[in-house]
């Protein structure tokens, strides 16, 4: 394999790299709990019907924007002991995506955009000393 096939793998692994299932599942619960009525921007029916459907699973970057709103107010245990490491993690990897136009749909760029918003890379970092 040469050096730019093994980074881009590499890479693309890193970006489709998901939280634990359990995990993932309670910062969906949460997103839809606590931030959908608020901000009710992604339909909730079309979402989850995409989420269980391995087959046609909704867009890594929007996944990856609502895990990162979602998890800066879970109190899932494993989300709450490392909380800026997390939350930094699922922005990094929803950016890249953003950035490298991983996807063409403008509805979900636009959605994503709006959560990515909501994330300040500071904030963590700051709360915690």
């Amino acid at each position: 394999m040469c050096p730019n096939t093994y980074l881009n793998h590499t890479i693309a692994q890193e970006l489709s790299s998901l939280p634990a299932q359990d995990v993932r599942d309670a910062l969906i619960d949460t997103y839809f709990n606590d931030i959908h009525p608020g901000f009710p921007i992604i339909d909730q029916e079309h979402f989850r019907k995409q989420y269980a459907d391995v087959e046609n699973p909704p867009p890594l970057i929007l996944l990856h924007s609502m895990l990162l709103a979602a998890a800066r107010i879970s109190d899932h245990p494993k989300v709450v002991r490392s909380r800026g490491a997390v939350t930094a993690t699922l922005f990094t990897r929803a950016k890249t995506l953003f950035n490298l136009r991983y996807e063409n749909d403008r509805v979900h760029l636009v959605q994503s955009a709006l959560l990515l918003a909501w994330y300040d890379e500071s904030s963590d970092t700051v709360s915690a000393g």
